[in-house]
């Protein structure tokens, strides 16, 4: 593996690990949130882990397990997540003001899956 690969993988681990640490503290950092999807979709495009591997280390640092229950028709399923996500019972929404984009292409695919939901 390439010196600049590596490299992308420890500020990609780094960056979870900060983050996992400001959600238990309670002091989420938005600039980190996106600097995150920065070098998760350089991990992607570079193919050095796949997309569902990415989302699974970004939803274990927000201690965030349900990712996976929520439909991919629902905004949430395209977000970083937040304390709802915590909630079981929750179903996700299809319009929030706090979301934060966790993939590059997110209104394509979700228009995309609605689109086959209408179907």
């Amino acid at each position: 593996m390439s010196r600049e690969n590596e490299n992308i993988l420890k500020k990609f681990k780094d960056l979870l690990i900060k983050i996992e640490q400001a959600d238990k503290n309670k002091e989420a950092n938005f600039e980190d949130c996106v600097l995150l999807e920065k070098y998760a979709k350089e991990i992607v495009d570079k193919r050095l882990m796949s997309e569902k591997n990415v989302m699974k280390y970004v939803l274990q640092a927000q201690e965030i397990d349900i990712m996976e229950q929520i439909s991919n028709k629902k905004l949430c399923f395209y977000c970083l997540g937040c304390n709802k996500l915590e909630d079981e019972n929750f179903d996700g929404v299809m319009r929030c003001e706090n979301f934060v984009q966790s993939r590059q292409n997110w209104q394509e695919e979700w228009k995309k899956n609605l689109e086959i939901e209408e179907k």
